[in-house]
Parts: C-alpha cells; structure tokens; sequence
C-alpha cells in the first residue's frame, strides 16, 4: 500500500526528540545498580535525568515506555535496534516483567531515584509468592510512576511465534506489548491463549476508561501498532492484523474516541486514522472516522456520513464492492488529512453536496460559478447517496450519456434507493432519445439498451423501429429481440407503423407480432401474406398459424407458396387432426412437387397426413407404397425414406383396415429388418 510516511523518518524523529532521554534514563539507572544510595554519581545521574524528563513533560502530557525484549517503546515511537544501551535497558525491564511504565509531570527528583533504586535490585533476589517482581508488587506506590505488567510469560501468534523475520518479531512484540499493557492486574491464569479472543482485551481496556496514563500507554500502542501494519503492505502480519481489527471494532464508542485524543496530539491521530483505515473493516472505518472526528472536535455532515455508510455496505457486496471499499477509504483518508481546514469534507466535495441541494431555480450564472470538479459519475454517485440534486446532477448524467457506455451508471441508479436525484437522473437517461443513441452501437450496447427498453416500456417502440431502418444497424437481431422483450405492449406501435415501413423491416415487424402471438385488427396480415417478398410472406403465414381462427387458412394458403420455409412452417403448425380439405391440399402439394420436394418435408407431410382418417389419405399411401406387377398382385417398392415413412402411417392409422392387410403382411415378412421393425412398432 503506497502511504506518505517513510519508517525511516521515524527512527530518525527518535533519535533527535527521544533518544537522549532513553540513554540518560539506562545511564542513571546503571548507576543506581552499581552505586549505594547517597553516593554523588547516583544523585547526579538522578539530576540530570530529571531535568531530561522535565523537558520532555514540557511537550508531553506524560512519557510511556513500552517494553519489549529487545526494543522499546517510547511515546508510540520505537527505538532503534542498533544501540547496546537500550537493548539492556529493554531486556532489563523485561525481566522485571514490567510491559510498560507512565511517567507524569510533577515527578521529584527523589521520586526518581527511589524508582531507579528499585529498578536496578536484582529480580531473581525479589519474588513474592505470586510470581511478579518486588517492583511490581509496589504499584500505586510512587504518585507520577505507573507501571504495567505483563500479563504473559509468553504469548504465542501462531507460527510467527518462532520466526527468525526482525519485521514480524517487531509486529510481535508490539501486539504482546499491547497486551501486557491492556490487561495490566489481570491473572496470567491460560498461557497466552487469551490473546485469541479480543474481546477479553477489549473488555479490560474499556473497563478502564477515563484511566488518562492507561489510555495514554494504550493510545501509543495502538498508533505505533497501526503504523506499522500499514507500513509492511496489506498481505503481512494477517493474524495481528485481524486481532487489531477486531479489537478496535469491538471497543465502546466512548473508550475509542478518549484513546483517539491522544494526548491532544492532533499529528498522531491523523496518522493513527489513516493507517487505521487500511486495516479495518469497511463499516469499522466509518464507526473510526466518527469516534475520531468527536476526540478531534470536528464535525462531519449528515451527508457525507450517509454516503460513507452505503459505501461501506456496498463495500462488502464480494468482488463488486471492490471499487466502493477503495472510494471509502480514500475519502476517510482525504476528510482527516485536510482536518486542518475550517470544513473537515474534501473541497471538491464540500462544493459537490452544495451544488447538489442547490435549488433548481438557481440562475445559471451561478450554477456555473459552483460548478463541481468531480467526474460526472463520482457526482451521480454522491447524489444518489444524499438523495438531492440539482442542475449539476442533471449536467452530470447528459455528460454520462454522451461517453456511450453507461451501463454501470444506469444499474447503480437503478439500485439507488428512490430519491429526487434519482428520478432526475432518469429523466436525462432513460429518454426515447438517449434510447436513439445507444441502438447504433449494438451488439456492444445491448446490456444499457435492454435496461433502457425495459424502463421506456411502449416508447421504446418508435426509435426501436427507426433503428431497423437505419441500413447501417449492425445487430437487427438485436433490435428484432428487444422489441419482443416488450411482448403484448409493443403491439400498437407496431401496428401504427407497419404499413409505411420498407419491406425488410415490415418483415421483422411480423416476426416481433409472431413471437407476441398477436394479430391486430388494425394491421391487413392476409395483403402480407401474399406480399412479393418470401420474408414478408413467411412471417406474414408464421403470425397467422400462431392465432387459431386463422390457422387452417394460412396452412392452405401454405400449400400454394413456393418457398419451401413456408411450407416447412405450415406443415409444423397444421391442426392434429388435418381436416379433409387440409389433407387433400397436402397431397396435391407433394404430389405436385414430387422428388423436387425435400426428404424431410415429405415425411413431415406423411406424417401429417397420417392424423386424418379418411379412405382419400389410406388410398394415397398406400400408392407411395406398392406398385403393381405385371401378371397381377401388388408389391412394396423400394426401401426408402418415404417409403417408412407412409408404411409407419399405414400400419399406426388403418393397421386393421382389410384393404390394407397383404400389404402390411408382406411388410412384416419382408426380409429387410428395418422393414419389419417399422411394421410391428407402429
């Protein structure tokens, strides 16, 4: 994750504000071990740490020290691993088991030196029967020292806990040393294993609160602890990363808005927020940046909180909210990065929500004085969250809709919860006009035309139908399918149309009433029918056979028509049972046409004809089948397709018709099995 800080700096910070304090702090206490008490090196160490410590509480609230193995922690900053001196100080202190220590203003300077004093006696000489150091069991004692134990002799994370890594033991020893500090008194009583269960922490920090030293040691940890995270990239130290999450989302409001005044140091708490915002869940980063904004006193508009909060829902929408979760964050990042501003909200967005309620008489002068310098769709977005507009908004969508692809656009104004901006944006949008634009563009625009089409209902019919006769459409199927995507209500305008429109469109208008299974009154369908052009007389026949009062007319008018898709049609849609006039106008046409007639029509008519029984039909098959021989008798012909075809129909319509009988036992003691199988199944 790119962020503006370099851990560099902060070392380099340490060393110039801290490290002199930290060195003299090992120095003194070095001779307060060695040293008896009231010897002039162990009051002049005292002295001048005294007055180091002075200068530092003159900038600070107080001084916290956290404690790690080898590392220390001083006012959420850590030291550097290269100085000899504060390694021994840090392993010092924690043998002492202490995780942290507060010093506060008003410390004197025998105060100091008695905690010096006790500091450098040997822990192993010093064990009370419950196991802490004699240093440990004198909390409460000085007024301006407090100390915190460690909770754990040792704390595990998995299996990072035995890693050689520097970076991930640092992580490490910055999460045992917030715990230490959280549950400072508590009873190490489970090993560590409570660490697993951030609630417990959570549960001790927030039974302190108004504690200032414990929130002041708390507050450093969770800065220091933030930053670094954030630092080492979104893929490193997952588990004490979620443990931080967890435990930050699981604090009451009030103990998090105290942790974050840190001390009043408005620095670290930007720092804090913006590193925390990486780490968080979505709606943890908004619950923060509220929390923050109360410890910092600055105020953060209905609006902008509204719109950060649908985005944290619709952050967590899996793989989609992916783009609102990064927006979030961004925009949490910029509010508390410009809370050095009289308005906390980005300016860009601080113009976009005024422009946005701004009242739609407003003149145009000023609207284009308070125009936004958002991109349209960002400005849609945000007005689609408030729940206002005004011209802006409406500038904003005309901009949208002149890009072309505005699919994503439309779908999240049409999953926007109902407001005024979300009507005013559909009125720019979803227009027979912006309708017009987008056909040209298909198959491409297929996804925003059928949005559009679906909301437009009967007035997308006319720029639909102007489309398919544009010659340079390149989808008319398209076009043909979103027409009878509106079924029974495309149907008028269609009807108003048709008669004046060139053949070829007339032709797919058709095909749209056929797909609706609507003639109109209106709409002269037999003239069509008999058009010129086979596509106008095809899916003129195609709408008639789908209405039934006109089936068995256009299945006649079929069987005179030369375009064997028609007849092909016909045949498909012709009433079971045929009647008889129906039947002999079939015959007449595969008689006509003969071997001309393609196989599969000819079996479809065979077939077709085996539904009407009457003696006309039995007497047709039955010459398909035989021929006569010379010296008398009948005999089938030749195997072939139509042959099974009309021996099938034969046998299933008239199998116990006597006329018929030598001809359907010559079948089954033909010596051809096909033969023989087409007899006994039917």
């Amino acid at each position: 994750m790119t962020t503006d800080r370099d851990p560099s700096t902060t070392i380099e910070r340490l060393a110039h504000e801290h490290e002199p304090l930290l060195v003299e702090f090992a120095t003194a206490l070095q001779k307060h071990t060695f040293y008896p008490k009231g010897h002039p090196m162990v009051t002049a160490s005292a002295e001048r740490l005294h007055g180091h410590l002075s200068e530092a509480l003159a900038k600070h609230v107080a001084i916290s020290i956290g404690v790690a193995r080898q590392q220390l922690l001083i006012n959420g900053e850590p030291t550097g691993d290269s100085h000899v001196m504060l390694r021994d100080l840090a392993a010092l202190l924690h043998r002492q088991q202490i995780g942290a220590l507060v010093l506060s203003d008003g410390i004197e300077v025998e105060e100091l030196s008695e905690v010096l004093t006790t500091l450098g006696s040997d822990p192993g000489n010093q064990a009370p029967s419950d196991g802490s150091t004699a240093l440990l069991s004198l909390e409460g004692h000085w007024s301006h020292v407090q100390f915190f134990r460690q909770s754990f002799d040792r704390l595990q994370l998995g299996d990072d806990a035995h890693t050689d890594d520097v970076d991930v033991v640092r992580i490490n020893d910055l999460w045992i040393g917030l715990a230490r500090a959280a549950l400072a008194g508590e009873p190490p009583d489970d090993g560590g294993r409570i660490l697993n269960d951030p609630k417990f922490i959570g549960g001790a920090i927030d039974s302190k609160r108004g504690d200032r030293t414990y929130e002041h040691v708390i507050a450093n940890y969770f800065q220091q602890l933030a930053s670094e995270l954030d630092n080492a990239g979104a893929r490193r130290h997952m588990q004490v990363r979620n443990r931080l999450a967890n435990l930050l989302g699981i604090l009451h409001p009030e103990t998090l808005e105290r942790l974050l005044h840190m001390g009043g140091d408005a620095k670290k708490r930007v720092e804090f927020v913006r590193h925390a915002t990486s780490i968080l869940a979505a709606p943890a980063v908004v619950d923060l940046l509220r929390c923050a904004s109360t410890a910092a006193g600055r105020g953060i508009s209905d609006s902008m909180l509204r719109l950060l909060s649908k985005l944290a829902r619709y952050a967590q929408q899996g793989s989609s909210g992916e783009r609102f979760d990064q927006e979030l964050r961004d925009h949490v990042r910029d509010i508390v990065t410009k809370w050095t501003l009289a308005d906390p909200n980005p300016e860009e967005y601080t113009a976009a929500l005024a422009q946005l309620v701004r009242s739609a008489n407003t003149s145009p002068m000023e609207d284009d004085r308070g125009r936004s310098r958002l991109e349209p769709e960002r400005l849609i977005a945000i007005a689609l969250h408030v729940g206002e507009g005004g011209p802006s908004l409406s500038r904003a969508a005309r901009a949208v809709a002149a890009r072309g692809d505005w699919t994503e656009t439309l779908a999240e104004v049409e999953a926007a919860e109902p407001s005024r901006a979300r009507d005013m944006v559909f009125a720019e949008l979803v227009t027979p006009r912006q309708l017009g634009k987008v056909l040209p563009r298909l198959p491409k625009s297929r996804e925003v035309a059928e949005r559009l089409v679906v909301r437009l209902g009967p007035s997308a019919v006319p720029p639909l139908i102007d489309a398919l006769g544009e010659p340079g459409l390149k989808d008319h199927e398209g076009c043909v399918a979103l027409l009878s995507r509106l079924g029974v209500a495309a149907v008028p305008g269609i009807a108003s149309r048709i008669a004046s429109e060139r053949p070829a469109v007339q032709a797919q208008l058709l095909a749209v009433l056929a797909e609706v299974g609507t003639a109109p009154a209106n709409v002269d369908v037999w003239a069509l029918a008999r058009h010129a052009r086979s596509d106008v007389r095809r899916e003129a026949i195609r709408l008639l056979l789908t209405v039934d009062e006109h089936r068995e007319k256009a299945v006649a008018l079929a069987m005179q028509d030369s375009d064997p898709r028609i007849l092909r049609d016909a045949l498909r849609a012709a009433p079971r049972p045929m009647a008889p006039a129906l039947a002999h106008l079939v015959m007449q046409r595969v008689d006509r046409q003969g071997a001309g007639m393609a196989l599969e029509d000819r079996g479809m008519a065979i077939n077709v004809l085996a539904t009407c029984h009457v003696p006309a039909v039995r007497d047709w098959l039955v010459r398909a089948l035989v021929r006569k021989r010379w010296f008398g008798g009948r005999k089938l012909v030749e195997k072939s397709p139509d042959m099974l075809s009309a021996l099938r129909a034969l046998a299933t319509a008239w199998g116990d018709d006597r006329s018929v009988a030598d001809i359907l036992s010559r079948a089954r003691k033909h010596r051809d099995r096909e033969i023989r199988a087409t007899v006994n199944i039917a």
